[in-house]
């Protein structure tokens, strides 16, 4: 089991308009749409193509907190999982939590052709910021909708202990978990987890242990959320257990936690 993203943090404080910044020139875009576990492919010409993922930029998703979106990238020849965006409504947060999968902030593709699928159940347009020789580009995905996505996810007011199963397919994955709290005037928030085999009760962790805390003194509203991403392969399938505790202060403060794997289609 091959850790990708030993944590990745999001932190959003929201206390009034900050000062105005000069922009960038806008990069063309990539939309993609469909339901989720549909597919479309994509052709990158000579010059290749960059994929930038977008940071605190994508609307939330239609639905409650735990609702995902988002896709996969794969090389449409070997099926070789290249990267993607996952996206979640989280606690707190106004946009959707983006987690760049298999890499932090983009990937580059060179010429030739990919698959794209859709992550998640619902009906959406994923938008990616892409840097290539022609302008703005649109695919729809097409076919029978099979979810590659399976999610756990559960909440509650305040504090939130959970001890959740999750189960790993024999079958290349990507597996992201979570855990954080948001709300408005929240003070402070704190986050321990434990991922590990249910075979294994002795209280060892695999390397997906974390203990943070954020603190957010006086008023607005303010949330966090930290994410642990692996590769898995066939060799790693089996039932696993991922348990924790979160806590956090504040007068609406959500606390929650998540799980996801996302099959890699062959």
């Amino acid at each position: 089991m091959r850790r990708i993203a030993g944590l990745v943090t999001a932190f959003v404080l929201l206390v009034g308009a900050g000062a105005a910044t000069a922009e960038p020139p806008a990069p063309s875009t990539l939309r993609i749409s469909g339901l989720g576990g549909q597919s479309a492919v994509l052709t990158v010409p000579a010059g290749g193509m960059r994929v930038e993922y977008p940071f605190f930029s994508t609307p939330r998703l239609p639905g409650p907190d735990g609702t995902v979106g988002g896709v996969l990238i794969q090389d449409l020849r070997t099926r070789e999982a290249l990267g993607g965006l996952l996206l979640q409504n989280v606690p707190g947060f106004s946009t959707a939590l983006e987690t760049g999968l298999l890499h932090f902030e983009r990937v580059d593709l060179r010429p030739g052709r990919y698959v794209l699928t859709l992550l998640g159940t619902d009906r959406q347009t994923v938008t990616l910021p892409v840097r290539h020789k022609r302008g703005d580009l649109r695919l729809n995905a097409r076919g029978p909708a099979r979810p590659i996505t399976t999610t756990a996810f559960d909440a509650s007011s305040t504090l939130h202990t959970w001890s959740a199963p999750v189960q790993l397919p024999a079958a290349e994955s990507i597996l992201v978990l979570g855990s954080g709290a948001g709300g408005d005037n929240q003070q402070i928030s704190y986050e321990q987890s434990c991922f590990r085999a249910a075979a294994e009760d002795d209280g060892r962790c695999l390397p997906a242990d974390s203990d943070s805390t954020f603190v957010s003194p006086g008023a607005g509203a303010a949330a966090s959320w930290s994410s642990f991403m692996f590769l898995t392969d066939a060799g790693q399938a089996g039932d696993y257990v991922y348990s924790g505790r979160a806590v956090s202060l504040g007068t609406s403060s959500t606390a929650a936690h998540s799980s996801l794997v996302i099959r890699i289609p062959r």
